[in-house]
């Protein structure tokens, strides 16, 4: 009888483990994987939340993904993003729209850009270059992944990095 008990827990617990997350986790996970892509200088991991069709007309600036793709391209290029990383506090995240059946959704979340050394991994407040509040409208593609096809950021302290 132990047997089966402990045989139908480690099988519940299995299942859950490995059952698929809901549509709003996916959604509040994408901003800090993104921002870890940044934080490692990987480009291609951070357009790949992007759909082709992606702009941002924020603070003056009109941004598409291939804008988006030069800049980050150039700048881990020439070795000035790599001492920078990218953090989304967890408790920004605010899914404040979601429609199933449409396929669409709206994540608000807060955006910091800062200096690291090569000796520490994360940053403070104290470090902080850069503080955006970011609006992002998402679309669910074709193949049922969450991409996104326009934003809004507004700065909330601190200067864009030069």
């Amino acid at each position: 009888m132990l047997r089966k008990l402990a045989f139908v827990s480690l099988l519940l617990a299995g299942v859950w483990w490995f059952w698929p997350l809901d549509e709003a986790t996916r959604l509040r996970a994408l901003p800090p994987r993104l921002a870890a892509a940044f934080s490692a200088g990987s480009v291609g991991t951070c357009l790949d939340a992007f759909a082709a069709e992606y702009h941002d007309h924020s603070e003056g600036s009109r941004v598409d993904k291939e804008t988006l793709r030069a800049a980050l391209l150039g700048r881990l290029a020439a070795g000035r993003g790599a001492d920078f990383v990218a953090r989304v506090p967890a408790e920004s995240i605010q899914l404040v729209e979601f429609d199933a059946e449409r396929g669409t959704a709206r994540l608000d979340f807060a955006l910091e850009l800062g200096r690291v050394s090569a000796a520490s991994a994360e940053f403070g407040a104290a470090d902080v270059d850069w503080a955006l509040d970011v609006e992002a409208s998402l679309a669910r593609d074709e193949h049922g992944d969450w991409r996104f096809v326009r934003s809004v950021h507004r700065t909330r302290g601190g200067r864009r990095p030069g």
